[in-house]
């Protein structure tokens, strides 16, 4: 009986162990309520960083990204590509490196293929609106 036990335990242990490992731990959806700020990086390095506090701002930037119909993949995103941002995401002190171009994105070094062009004129607009003082 003890041995029976023991087998049904270990046979539990096993497949819990699995279904854990297997389990998708995927940084999506974002978490926009918890999220500080956004701080980009701007190429070439001649242009200035800056960073986005607006808080709606800051929210609907994360719903952008978690709106993307996304599908894993193994391709890079291109640094070279006229479209290329790359920012952080402070979310709870943690920061979440985002890199992205046409048509990938990197989360947290996660590699998705999707149509970043909506989420791109928002980042464009954001741009304009920090540097034009309309938003912190």
């Amino acid at each position: 009986m003890k041995k029976k036990l023991f087998c049904i335990f270990g046979l539990i242990l096993i497949v819990s162990a699995i279904a854990y490992f297997c389990h998708d731990h995927s940084v999506l959806p974002l978490d926009a309520e918890n999220a500080n700020y956004i701080s980009f990086k701007i190429y070439p390095q001649n242009e200035p960083n800056y960073m986005v506090t607006n808080d709606d701002r800051v929210k609907e930037i994360m719903r952008a990204i978690n709106e993307l119909d996304v599908q894993e993949t193994t391709d890079q995103v291109d640094r070279m590509s006229d479209s290329f941002y790359y920012f952080w995401i402070q979310i709870s002190d943690k920061d979440i490196p985002v890199e992205l171009d046409e048509d990938t994105i990197s989360i947290n070094n996660e590699r998705y293929q999707a149509d970043t062009s909506d989420l791109r004129e928002l980042l464009d607009k954001t741009y304009r609106d920090v540097m034009s003082g309309i938003i912190d």
